[in-house]
């Protein structure tokens, strides 16, 4: 007697109470085959570049995640306000007085407004806890009450290709991403 139930056939002999269990999976339906996304975020300018440049290894929210791995980083289409910022940052060597030096003033930074609303890197989220004053020269921003740090490493820059960002982690198909 052989029976099917699940993913499991079993074989038993009825006169000898010999019954054996044995997994073995039944054959699949074909799926079409879908295209492969990956996760994505969408970072206010500057901060996206500075990223993909590696000057930024702590993204930060308030909200945590559980996702480790591979996250496609967006540039937003709106700059920061700088409400948050650190006056300097040694680090980037650059004076992050946002109000007065860059966040009004575009001309300072062509490099960063031009890729306003594209995929800049995909790095690596390896981790992600609640952040402290010490993350602060790694966040490029002022410790703040609720905020989480998203740790990121493995930094690849991609080809700039206009990507429409969202709120939260969102899906890109991968096939509109080159790795350079």
């Amino acid at each position: 007697m052989v029976c099917s139930h699940d993913n499991r056939h079993v074989i038993g002999f009825q006169r000898q109470q010999l019954w054996l269990v044995v997994d073995c999976p039944l054959p699949r339906k074909p799926r079409l085959m879908e295209p492969l996304l990956i996760p994505a975020l969408t970072v206010l300018q500057p901060f996206a570049s500075f990223i993909e440049e590696g000057k930024k290894t702590i993204e930060t929210r308030i909200w945590p995640t559980k996702h480790r791995g591979d996250l496609l980083i967006c540039a937003g289409q709106k700059w920061h306000d700088g409400k948050c910022c650190l006056p300097h940052v040694g680090k980037i060597g650059i004076s992050l007085d946002l109000h007065d030096h860059y966040c009004r003033s575009f001309k300072n930074f062509p490099r960063y407004f031009n890729s306003n609303g594209q995929a800049l890197c995909i790095a690596d989220l390896y981790d992600c806890r609640p952040m402290t004053p010490n993350d602060e020269e790694s966040a490029c921003c002022r410790y703040y009450e609720g905020a989480w740090s998203w740790y990121l490493r493995n930094i690849r820059p991609v080809k700039h290709v206009p990507i429409k960002g969202k709120q939260r982690i969102f899906h890109v198909p991968n096939t509109l991403i080159t790795i350079l």
